[in-house]
């Protein structure tokens, strides 16, 4: 599961319903000081119990409120499977389309690092699930998704399937 964070923000929303299913393990690293802050910076929570979900969370530093951009390009993952959120739409920040844009292109971004490391044998990001609350959310997300997917580049590195 991804969600984002905005730098002195609290734990609130879907990030509190994460907290929570992670035994609050976010809270207790946003209480030590060491929790995403800066633009750029992302932490990873692994759930202790491994057969309930989600089994790793990533959490990505959005910056301050109304800085973010759709520069938000690099989103590792340790996991062959991730769900996230459209990060960084609320609050003012960016739109659906740069949000599903930067979390695309960090995926395959990753896949290449993998690549590179040659670890791509051992774990590559082939499924991404979108999660989306509110129904006018994500109907914009799946128009924006299937505008991506027209571009050629994108195009080429994902396929997407409804569900």
């Amino acid at each position: 599961m991804l969600v984002g964070h905005y730098l002195g923000d609290t734990i609130v929303s879907a990030e509190a319903v994460l907290d929570r299913q992670l035994d609050g393990a976010l809270s207790r690293r946003l209480d030590l000081g060491v929790y995403p802050g800066s633009s750029g910076q992302h932490a990873l929570f692994f759930n202790k119990w491994p057969s309930v979900k989600p089994r790793v969370a990533i959490v990505v530093s959005l910056g301050q409120v109304g800085e973010l951009t759709s520069a938000l390009r690099e989103v590792r993952a340790g996991s062959a499977a991730i769900s996230c959120l459209p990060v960084g739409t609320g609050a003012d920040g960016m739109t659906v389309r740069d949000a599903l844009e930067a979390i695309l292109r960090g995926a395959i971004a990753a896949n290449r690092r993998l690549v590179d490391t040659q670890m791509d044998e051992q774990v590559t990001i082939d499924k991404i699930e979108f999660i989306e609350l509110y129904e006018h959310v994500a109907i914009a997300a799946c128009e924006a998704l299937q505008a991506l997917l027209r571009d050629g580049q994108l195009a080429s590195a994902v396929r997407a399937s409804p569900s």
